[in-house]
Formats: C-alpha cells, sequence, structure tokens
C-alpha cells in the first residue's frame, strides 16, 4: 500500500520508505507500508501497536537513516523498517481459598 509522500516534488532525490509491521498493526493495517520519503524528512511511527507486545528496536535496511523517539528519519538510499517485538510481562494472580500449591518452572 502506497500512502502518501513527504516533501516537494522540485528538488532532491526520492527515496521508498518500506514498513514491515512484523505481526503487528501499523496505520491499523497489518499490511506492509510504503512511504515516499526525501533525504532528513520523517516519518511518524507511533501508530505502530501489537498488542500484549513493545518495541524492543528496529531492524533497518538504510544508509543514513535513523529512528528515534518513534520517529523515522530518512537517509540517502531506500529503506526497509521493521519492529522487533518483546512481550510484556505477564502477572498471574492465584486466590486458593484455603487451598495449597507448587509451584513448578
Amino acid at each position: 500500500v502506497i500512502v502518501g509522500i513527504n516533501g516537494s516534488y522540485s528538488d532532491g532525490t526520492w527515496y521508498t520508505l518500506t514498513i514491515n509491521p512484523n505481526d503487528g498493526m501499523f496505520n491499523g493495517s497489518s499490511s506492509t507500508t510504503i512511504y515516499n520519503l526525501k533525504e532528513n524528512r520523517n516519518q511518524d511511527l507511533s501508530s505502530m501497536q501489537r498488542p500484549g507486545y513493545t518495541i524492543s528496536s528496529w531492524t533497518t535496511t538504510c544508509t543514513g537513516c535513523s529512528i528515534s523517539s518513534e520517529v523515522f528519519t530518512m537517509g540517502t538510499s531506500n529503506a526497509t523498517i521493521s519492529p522487533v517485538w518483546e512481550a510484556n510481562p505477564l502477572s498471574v494472580n492465584l486466590v486458593l481459598n484455603g487451598g495449597s500449591t507448587t509451584q513448578t518452572k
């Protein structure tokens, strides 16, 4: 899905940003999303989500690109990015009502 461009057509080189949500959702879609951006232009990534998971890092293939505080900045080549998901801690509360339990790992 090509969803938009960021920059003017008159000068500079356009690069393709491919966003793979990697089993998550970006802008409400689980499909790969493609943007056309110029060098040093930004793309907001804050809508990336996956219930029960947090982004621990990003996999990137690009030259000179960066991701900081949920914002991607385009470098000097086409880019493909995807989040690396980490499962959120799960807490279990047992109410034994007078019973007993044995903990095993």
